[in-house]
């Protein structure tokens, strides 16, 4: 690059561009504040809804393929053309973050890559996200964070893209621990100089050409292909970010500290501020659940009215103290997005003020592209000399001579200090040292006053300063550097073999054209009229006219924005919060009351779960034709915080306050202490939004206490607060549920209330829930606290969904039901009412196990001429005790990264619990081994799955051959052939004799007499859903020099056909993981399986055996028909053949240990056994997979909506002329269009009545089976 091109821009001002640069720097904002701000708000909703609709519709993966296509058919036809004019894409210039104009575009083939803008998937099991390049970093986290996911490296502004990353770099606070964006991704695929498709993983070590791709493509910025789709990884996430503000006063200090905190590994996030040449900011995160006991606060950054966040901490480096808060993670990852970091303060100068902030604020920030759009070339040009937006990676410890080099040459602050690990691997970045080295990124970003400051040679000077001490230029920068040194600062030796390998030269401009200063030169065509006529009238009127502009132009705005606001607010209605998320989950010491009476009231539940840290505690009551029916149960919490699973009780949460599963498939017994098997199991909907109950309250439920205790200041305060921030939630609601008792099934619905309440809130409470056939709902609470104070309130929940605060005086006792006759229910905005009692329907009473007692009945009401049911309910301490049962529990383990490596393991080593490492039913026998109870587990060893992973390095033909399974869209031939050839792979391969001799030494074989049973065991096998019984191959009577064969047979065995179908058929993964059981055999006795539940009929009061005497592997595979016996649990019956091949005591003792496994694992059990001279011997463990499954009449009715009374009058109106068939699942799901459509027309009409839109529940279209209803 030749000097005059950089010096052209420094020629003297002419007094015209004086002007014009005095007026631009300080009233730019007069053009971007009425226009730019609402255009960049707008376009960020219409974003918004285009990508929510494309999520919902899950049309991106199909699409995908179609714009890959059309890309490599754009390729294609460059390269069949004239090929003078090298290609690069066709984004405009003006929609990158960089504030340059790329003008080599003009005299480039452009290929249209600007659609692929999609999320395609992600991979749990595998914890990666697969995305197209034009994705976004709020986009990624707005999809992310929800699911309790994030990628390891988020760069904080929302607009940077995947791509930008990829191709460019990117560097984050959290790169002190995962690196560079480039090291957190798994794999790139790239359309070609040739137009073909390419994947480039480092995990392909048999591939250098991909591999080699995999390190060049980062920093080669699109010259070696076009990226279509990247692969990165993700990590779990909390809701919240621990962040510790910790000021310095002197940049050594500052040093040392930085340093400090980046190898503190329980830090997540390091980064600091620096706001002179001393003082600064050092902040320190690390992820967290959120607030403990109030002990530290929140601070919601993102919402509007917040300051910028660098002036935010400014303030608390000015007060010099160490100050820590929690920040929601969304707000935390784009919390520089607000400000451009500090870029706004220089468009909009007032943009911090409090009053911008809360009037304006929910504008902000104005999109960079439409800044750059609206940018002509004279601001261009007077930005280019005095603005610096510059980032230079060093080693930390340049760390202080590189902040005096900036501070003597640019003298800006603040600098973004940003710390991050770089690893020794290949690529343009010139380290190869073996090791990770600690670099920091200083950003310098802004208007310089430095009367010295010169773009080129201030430039040029930090430049070579930076290749003096080994680091790094960001290149989406003003580079002024030769070739000649940029490739001194840069590796060009494998970025060069790939341009050659690849045919990139005469396809791609080098990377160095792209980003040197000369490829920027051009002028990107904006008319300047526009701006000059309003800076002219600037100039006559100035202040007054830009408020009377922003006067005309925001108060059309505001009547746009009147007319469109249901759009708004059915987005913000159909859209499920993190917050939902988290308040229904199973927390710890809390109630959940599930309760309801069907229309005619012969027919009444209650479900009451109290959540205790080690335990979940479950009271059923069914009250059916004045018959009540009660069990107590309890569980082990399950591992998922969206499913209470308590005994013959789950309750699983799909949608927050939308919808939930409730399945009861158990034992209850009536007033008369008989034993019944009863199941019910459905579908529970809202028929109303969820409330904080005491959201409302106001200060009437206080005043009584208030006014005895006008001077107890802090103590009512305290109380005030207990109960305004109380997480007691409330939401009525409608259970449509399938009833069988004593085999006969009915349908029922049931509608009443939802609630959530922490445990010891208040010392005794009563309560009253009432629910009338015209839909108007209410709930009344009294609660008493210590020193005799009492607090009432209650909600009336109208049919029209106006929730309103009501009170009954005080000698209308709820708790009452006998008098008076009628309760005077007082509403704060209508007149009275009364509500009349009829007669008592039921009662019951309950103990928990936290020393509670809860008495309850039901009563028949009535209100006008309305009917329903009253659940008045006490909740009181007791001297009683509830009997506590003593849980067993086989916790899962989690190998440690050196047990990942071994080979073979033991039964008795602990790492074989982990089915990552023992497969499913290698785990389930260490297990079992471990609580051994009147029954023993065979010797044996699990060839683990690490070994099984080592065979497949050491045969890399047969890894690629597995690999193809994950084709899509073949024929069934294809996996014939394919599966039949991996068979025969596995068969020719070698074991080493390592492997086999570590199976023998631990197996202790030196008796050639013993014989074994070699048996499969894959990752996700003997599951609780799935177990995949006689599927994969199993070897008996194996003698010890065969067993490496039968290993062989096991593991090719993984990919039988039918295996391969089975998996394809349950949506599992194809190509798992396998272990391999080598077991002691036990012959000479009674093999069988011991079903803990009747596995058809789903029936836990039934136990089935099926035995005979040889094997259970003949049973489970159906080889041979057994003998089946019947032990019926309520009756203790044995219904069994003649000849039976099990005594009566060998049944009672499988009797016996069948129920204490099933109370170990906490769900009916599927037994292998044998029984040898009346010792028994476990096989084998599982979940029996059909226990939980839904029914087909809950596959019939999941999608139905809830209907506020059985009084509903629906019709399919010109429905079912288009849409005349049922709706896919998808279609009918909560969130689809039609609920879309749903909350669009009740905004507009709520508009008549009580302004309000339902955001829990649809009101005016319904699904019933799956077809669409109008209310």
């Amino acid at each position: 690059m030749s000097a005059s091109s950089g010096r052209a821009m420094l020629e003297p001002l002419s007094v015209w561009e004086r002007l014009l640069e005095w007026f631009l720097f300080h009233f730019r904002w007069v053009f971007v504040v009425p226009f730019l701000l609402p255009l960049s708000f707008a376009y960020e909703k219409f974003i918004f809804i285009r990508n929510w609709i494309v999520f919902q519709l899950q049309s991106a993966p199909k699409a995908h393929d179609r714009k890959v296509a059309l890309i490599q058919k754009q390729v294609r036809e460059w390269n069949q053309g004239d090929k003078s004019r090298k290609m690069c894409t066709a984004r405009a210039g003006y929609l990158t973050m960089s504030f340059r104009f790329p003008s080599y575009k003009a005299n480039s083939t452009l290929i249209n890559t600007d659609k692929l803008v999609d999320i395609l998937e992600i991979d749990k099991e595998n914890m990666t996200i697969r995305v197209e390049p034009m994705v976004n970093m709020g986009q990624i986290t707005r999809f992310l964070v929800p699911l309790g996911y994030t990628l390891p490296i988020v760069p904080e502004l929302d607009d940077l893209t995947v791509g930008g990353m990829i191709n460019g770099c990117g560097v984050e606070a959290s790169g002190k621990k995962y690196g560079m964006f480039q090291h957190i991704c798994v794999s790139y695929e790239l359309v070609m100089a040739d137009g073909s498709l390419v994947v480039a993983s480092k995990e392909n070590k048999g591939d250098a050409d991909s591999q080699g791709l995999y390190y060049g493509v980062p920093w080669s910025h699109g010259t070696l292909g076009f990226l279509v789709a990247a692969t990165l990884r993700i990590i779990p996430c909390k809701p919240f970010v621990k962040l510790t503000y910790m000021p310095t006063n002197t940049v050594e200090e500052m040093q040392d500290k930085l340093f400090e905190e980046s190898n503190n590994r329980d830090n997540e996030f390091v980064e600091a501020l620096m706001f002179s040449k001393d003082k600064g900011v050092i902040m320190k995160g690390r992820f967290s659940d959120g607030p403990v006991d109030g002990k530290v606060a929140v601070n919601a950054i993102g919402e509007w009215h917040k300051p910028w966040f660098f002036t935010h901490v400014e303030a608390i480096g000015k007060i010099n103290k160490v100050v820590t808060e929690l920040i929601p993670l969304r707000d935390y990852y784009h919390r520089h997005s607000k400000s451009i970091f500090w870029e706004i303060k220089e468009i909009v100068p007032f943009g911090n003020n409090a009053l911008f902030r809360w009037l304006l604020g929910w504008l902000c920030p104005p999109k960079i592209a439409f800044l750059k759009a609206t940018t002509p070339a004279i601001l261009r040009k007077l930005y280019d000399r005095k603005h610096v937006l510059q980032d230079m990676l060093v080693p930390m410890d340049k760390f202080i001579h590189t902040l005096e080099v900036f501070d003597r040459d640019v003298e800006i602050y603040p600098l973004w200090i940003c710390p991050y690990t770089q690893p020794s691997c290949p690529g343009m970045i010139r380290q190869r040292t073996g090791r990770n080295i600690l670099y920091v990124d200083i950003g310098a970003y802004g208007i310089t006053e430095k009367s010295t400051y010169d773009p080129m040679e201030t430039t040029r000077r930090l430049e070579e300063f930076v290749r003096s001490v080994n680091g790094y230029q960001m290149l989406y920068a003003d580079t002024y550097m030769t070739r000649a040194e940029f490739w001194q600062m840069f590796d060009s030796s494998l970025y060069d073999w790939l341009r050659a390998k690849f045919n990139c030269k005469e396809a791609f401009p080098d990377v160095y054209d792209k980003v040197c200063k000369a490829a920027h030169l051009g002028l990107y065509p904006v008319r300047l009229l526009p701006m000059v006529l309003v800076l002219l009238v600037i100039l006559l009127w100035k202040i007054p006219f830009a408020l009377l502009l922003i006067y005309v132009v925001y108060g059309t705005i505001l009547q746009i924005l009147k007319h469109f606001y249901p759009v708004s607010e059915v987005l913000d209605a159909l859209t499920i919060t993190e917050e939902e998320w988290s308040l229904e989950k199973r927390h710890e010491n809390e109630s959940i009351v599930i309760e309801g009476s069907t229309a005619d009231r012969g027919s009444s539940i209650y479900i009451e779960i109290t959540a205790h840290k080690d335990r979940n505690e479950a009271h059923v009551v069914l009250i059916e034709q004045e018959e009540t029916f009660r069990g107590t149960f309890h569980a082990i919490p399950d591992s998922d915080d969206g499913v209470i699973n308590c005994g013959p009780l789950l309750v699983e949460m799909r949608l927050p306050f939308r919808k939930w599963r409730i399945l009861f498939r158990g034992i209850l017994t009536n007033s008369a202490d008989n034993r019944q098997f009863i199941c019910f199991s459905g579908w529970w909907r809202p028929t109303s939004d969820a409330q904080f109950f005491y959201a409302n309250a106001g200060l009437a439920p206080f005043l009584l206490h208030l006014r005895k205790n006008k001077l107890a200041f802090r103590h009512n305060i305290q109380l005030l607060h207990k109960y305004r921030k109380a997480k007691l939630l409330s939401q009525f609601g409608q259970y449509h549920t399938e009833l069988v008792i004593g085999g006969k099934s009915s349908e029922r619905t049931y509608r009443g209330l939802r609630e959530r309440r922490p445990l010891g809130f208040g010392c005794s409470e009563q309560q009253m829930q009432v629910y009338l056939d015209d839909g108007n709902r209410l709930q009344y609470k009294i609660v008493d606290e210590e020193g005799g104070i009492r607090v009432e309130h209650g909600i009336f929940c109208k049919a029209s969904n106006d929730v309103r605060a009501i009170r009954i005086e005080e000698e209308d006792r709820p708790m009452d039901c006998e008098s008076p006759r009628v309760m005077q229910i007082k509403c704060s905005r209508d007149t009275d009412f009364p509500l009349r009692k009829e007669r008592q329907l039921q009662e019951f009473s309950l103990l928990r196990g936290d020393g509670m007692k809860v008495d309850a009945k039901l009563v028949e009401v009535v209100y006008g001429l309305s009917k329903g049911v009253a659940l008045f309910k006490t909740i009181r301490t007791t001297t009683q005790t509830a009997e506590i049962l003593h849980l067993d529990s086989l916790p899962e383990y989690h190998c440690s990264a050196m047990e990942k490596t071994l080979h073979v393991l033991p039964f008795t080593h602990r790492a074989c619990r982990d089915k990552q490492m023992g497969g499913g039913k290698g785990a389930n026998l260490s297990r079992l081994l471990s609580v051994t109870n009147k029954f023993s587990v065979p010797n044996g060893v699990v060839i683990t799955t690490a070994a099984y992973e080592a065979h497949l390095q050491a045969n890399p033909s047969l890894k690629k051959l597995i690999s193809q399974l994950n084709s899509l869209c073949q024929e069934d031939s294809f996996y014939d052939d394919l599966c039949g050839r991996i068979s025969a792979e596995f068969l020719s391969s070698h074991i080493s004799n390592e492997l086999i001799d570590q199976v023998l030494e631990i197996l202790h074989s030196d008796d050639d007499s013993k014989r074994y049973a070699v048996r499969s065991s894959a990752v996700g096998e003997d599951g609780a859903e799935l177990s995949s019984a006689g599927q994969m191959d199993t070897f008996l009577s194996v003698q010890r020099e065969d067993i490496a064969e039968k290993v062989k047979l096991c593991w090719a065995s993984n990919f039988g056909r039918h295996v391969i179908t089975y998996r394809r058929n349950y949506a599992q993964q194809i190509n798992t993981s396998m272990a391999v059981v080598v077991q002691e055999m036990v012959s000479d006795g009674v093999a069988g399986v011991l079903f803990t539940a009747d596995p058809v009929r789903s029936d836990p009061s039934k136990l089935i055996i099926n035995a005979l005497e040889g094997s259970g592997e003949q049973i489970v595979s159906g080889e041979k028909t057994p003998q089946q016996i019947e032990v019926n649990r309520i009756a203790r019956l044995v219904v069994k053949p003649e000849n039976c091949c099990l005594s009566a005591q060998e049944i009672d003792k499988l009797t016996e240990v069948g129920q204490f496994l099933e109370g170990l694992f906490g769900k009916p059990q599927d037994i292998e056994f044998v029984m040898k001279k009346d010792r028994l011997f476990i096989v084998q463990s599982r979940d029996v997979t059909t226990f939980n499954r839904e029914t087909n009449f809950e596959m019939m009715t999941e999608f139905n909506n809830s209907s506020l009374t059985e009084k509903e009058a629906y019709t399919t109106a010109n429905v079912g002329e288009v849409i005349p068939f049922p709706l896919s699942p998808f279609e009918a799901e909560a969130c689809s269009l039609f609920m879309f459509y749903d909350k669009l027309i009740i905004s507009q009409a709520s508009r008549q009545t009580t302004n309000t839109v339902p955001v829990h529940f649809a009101s005016a279209i319904t699904t019933f089976y799956r077809r669409i209803f109008f209310d």
